[in-house]
């Protein structure tokens, strides 16, 4: 995954997220992101996530009776 992290596809996901960012940005989020996606590719570490946020606040409200 560490080879996905370049400053093209930085520069193509803001720009898909209708972001502007100066033309040096997408190579020092690139810089800056690189190193700790490369340790967890390393260690093969997997992170997981929820696939819908949007559920997290349903799950909220149950639980708090809402």
């Amino acid at each position: 995954m560490p080879d996905l992290i370049t400053p093209a596809r930085v520069a193509a996901n803001a720009e898909g997220s209708r972001i502007v960012v100066a033309a040096e940005t997408p190579v020092r989020v690139a810089a800056a992101a690189l190193p700790t996606f490369s340790r967890y590719a390393a260690a093969d570490i997997a992170v997981p996530f929820e696939v819908e946020p949007a559920s997290f606040v349903v799950v909220q409200g149950r639980e708090i009776g809402r």
